[in-house]
């Protein structure tokens, strides 16, 4: 199947749009309402800030919508390469969004400990689908391999990022964080770039 242009600018911008959304709204919701460990004060928290809290779960399940169209998009783009690479990396986003969204869900009815500790189990599949799109990368024959480096090697920051609260102190965590937070989230946004950039070339570079 030859690709249309078109398919590796939707990629683009839907991770793009994530960065944005996720910045804007998500963010805000995890560092404003969410108060990990404490159900009183994060209820208090969306109360004082019911536009904000609900700002955040809109925002967040325009990213999941994004999500499975980036997943979709990543299918064909890489499915001459690697039938089944392809199709395990856009398994893993799809899983990663459907337990997101569960952990959405249970956040609008107030449930923010399921929320909190639902999404490190859709975290888990995101860092592997991460790294299986950065391995899918490194085999193709149109995208720069360093893409796939990066992808792969973010995959352990994203897991710093996302379970190092659960092992390391505070002050170590956040530090730690501060540092990891940019490779991993580099990683993602340089592809989108070179996907929006280079999105007429592809179909005839992936026949």
């Amino acid at each position: 199947m030859i690709l249309t242009k078109n398919t590796g600018r939707f990629a683009g911008y839907s991770i793009l749009l994530m960065f944005i959304l996720g910045i804007t709204t998500l963010m805000g919701l995890d560092s404003k309402i969410i108060v990990k460990g404490d159900t009183a004060a994060t209820i208090n928290n969306i109360t004082t800030y019911k536009f904000d809290f609900w700002i955040g779960i809109i925002g967040y399940l325009l990213i999941l919508i994004l999500d499975v169209i980036l997943s979709l998009a990543l299918y064909v783009i890489f499915k001459s390469t690697n039938k089944s690479y392809s199709l395990i990396t856009s398994i893993l986003r799809l899983v990663y969004a459907a337990v997101a969204l569960v952990c959405l869900i249970a956040l609008a009815f107030y449930y923010s400990n399921f929320y909190v500790n639902g999404l490190l189990i859709a975290y888990f599949f995101f860092v592997l689908h991460l790294y299986f799109l950065g391995i899918t990368i490194l085999i193709t024959s149109f995208i720069p391999k360093f893409f796939g480096i990066l992808l792969v090697a973010a995959a352990p920051f994203y897991i710093i990022m996302i379970y190092g609260h659960l092992i390391l102190p505070t002050e170590i965590f956040n530090l730690l964080n501060t540092i990891v937070m940019g490779p991993a989230i580099l990683a993602e946004l340089l592809l989108g770039i070179w996907l929006i950039v280079k999105s007429k070339i592809i179909p005839s570079m992936a026949q």
